[in-house]
Order: C-alpha cells, then structure tokens, then sequence
C-alpha cells in the first residue's frame, strides 16, 4: 500500500547498511529536510533496496526536491532482476492505488555506471517510457590534463590568469552571501531562474549538505563564484556558479573552475560534476561547448515516467 511511512520505515532502517552507497540527494537527511516540499514521502522497500518518493499531486516523484535521486542498497552486490523486481513491485503498488503515476529522475551515468545502466534497463523492462535525456557535464578529476585542452581555451585560461584573481573558500555567513549574490546577479543578466533562494541555500548547507562556498575577486572586489556540494564520498557537484559582468569581461570563468579542480582534488575527490547543458532535452549548444572546452566530460541523464495505466 502506498501510504505516508517515512517515519515507520525511517524506525526500521540501519542507516549503517548504506554508508557505502551514500548519495545526499537519495539520503534519509536530505529527505527529512525537504518533507514540506511534497505531501508525503513514501519509502518504496524491496529485499536490498529502498527508494524514497515525495507524493506529488496525482504522483510519486523520485526526487521530490533535488536534482536527482537514485536507489539505496545495503550491498554493491545488487543485481539487474532485483532492481526488476523493485519497480515491478511498485508497479503492482501503483495499481491498487489511485496515483496516476511515478516518476524517477537518474544520476548521469558516472556515478556509478553498472547500477545506473541497470536501473535504466529495469525502467524500461517494467513499462517506463523515457520522459526526457539531458546532457550532463563533469570533470575526471584523476585524469584532467590542462594541457589536453583547446588551444582556444588555454589561450582564455593565461589572458584570465594574468588578472591577479584571489580565489578563496568563503568561511562567514556575510562572505558566503557574497558568493550567492555574485551568483544571482549573473543569473539574472541572463535572464536564468535561479531556483533556490538564499534562506533555501544557506539553511540546506547548514542542514543535511555538506557544502563549500567560494569567492574569485579581483582589486578586492568579487568578480566570481561557485556553491559545491559533496553528493557522495567520490562526487562534489556545482550547485551553482557564476560571474559579475566585470568578472565576464575578465574571462573569470576561464579561471574558477580550474581552481575547483585543484581543491576537490586535493580533498581526494575523483568527480566534480557541473551540472547539465540542457533542461528537458533542449541542450544549450553554448553552454555545453563551454564546459567541453574547459575539459570537462559529457555524460546522460534520463528521466523516466511509470504510468499506472
């Protein structure tokens, strides 16, 4: 039966099973946190596996409040028939229910390449239909050569590295808002939504994200910036980033994300993933040209609809 049993399941679950597989948007935290954005939250379990939905509407949405969201497994051991039998089980739940349908959004592929694809074949197996595939861009960062890239963009990278930038990780509350609203102004010259608010951002870093802000200025001023949050113990992603007008003219986004790399490598980190060029399907050529031109690495990221039909 699909019910509101969050806290019930949340009661039965040794979070010590799935430290290994730990991914904060798929957490029990990170859903907590995010319970006001939905009506109820759903725990779908199946032998190995669990899976939170927000109920949404006439929907079950996985996420409900993030980017993506994925399964948890209590074991790296999970095989293609169990993730079948997951979404066949939810299925039969769909059924007996008068919800019109589920609806799963995937890490891109990278995060773990053999239990996304067989998720993916299990969507499709089950009587999913792919909604949407975007495109997804991230760094390698134990293979990243700078000096792999584009002439072009290593040409862009010394003309910005020739403007005396200082490149910090924002520690005060006033320094961190400085980051976000470097951030918003670069959105809103272009025209971008920019979905979370400050109150949003500062209350989930603080809460179940772990996050790091930081700060690119220029004669003092701050011309640059980025929010990255750890996903999972070998992935940090770019919430969001950005560029004032100033910091644009100056090409500080041919000098940012380079600074990222040295410092999520160092902390051990082997992803750093910037996020998608494209927002149901539509891809933003520039964006993506961009990110490839800067070395970063394209990768797919699907969503799936189930139809209780």
């Amino acid at each position: 039966m699909i019910e509101n049993n969050f806290a019930t399941a949340c009661n039965d679950i040794d979070e010590n099973l799935f430290e290994d597989s730990y991914m904060l948007f798929s957490s029990k935290d990170f859903t907590k946190f995010n319970l006001s954005k939905c009506e109820y939250v759903y725990v779908h379990r199946y032998g190995k596996l669990h899976m939170f939905f927000g109920k949404v509407g006439d929907g079950l949405l996985a996420p409900f409040s993030a980017p993506f969201s994925f399964c948890r497994m209590s074991t790296s051991n999970v095989k293609y028939s169990e993730y079948l039998g997951l979404l066949q089980n939810l299925k039969e739940k769909l059924k007996l229910s008068e919800l019109r349908y589920a609806k799963f959004v995937l890490p891109p592929f990278f995060y773990d390449m053999s239990s996304v694809t067989k998720f993916s074949f299990a969507l499709q197996d089950s009587g999913s239909r792919i909604q949407s595939r975007d495109i997804n861009s991230h760094f390698d960062l134990l293979n990243f050569d700078e000096e792999s890239l584009f002439s072009s963009a290593k040409k862009a990278i010394r003309s910005a590295r020739k403007n005396m930038f200082v490149f910090s990780e924002a520690l005060s509350l006033s320094e961190k808002k400085t980051v976000y609203d470097v951030i918003a102004e670069n959105r809103a010259s272009k025209g971008y939504p920019l979905r979370m608010c400050w109150d949003q951002v500062i209350r989930t870093a603080e809460g179940p994200a772990k996050a790091r802000f930081f700060l690119v200025k220029k004669n003092d001023n701050p011309v640059a910036s980025a929010i990255v949050f750890d996903v999972t113990k070998k992935v940090a992603q770019v919430i969001y980033w950005g560029a004032t007008g100033d910091g644009e003219r100056y090409k500080a986004m041919y000098y940012l994300p380079f600074e990222l790399v040295k410092v999520y490598r160092d902390l051990g980190y082997e992803y750093l993933d910037i996020g998608p060029s494209s927002e149901d399907g539509v891809v933003s050529s520039g964006l993506n040209d961009y990110k490839q031109s800067i070395g970063c690495i394209n990768s797919v990221k699907e969503t799936w609809v189930l139809l209780n039909d």
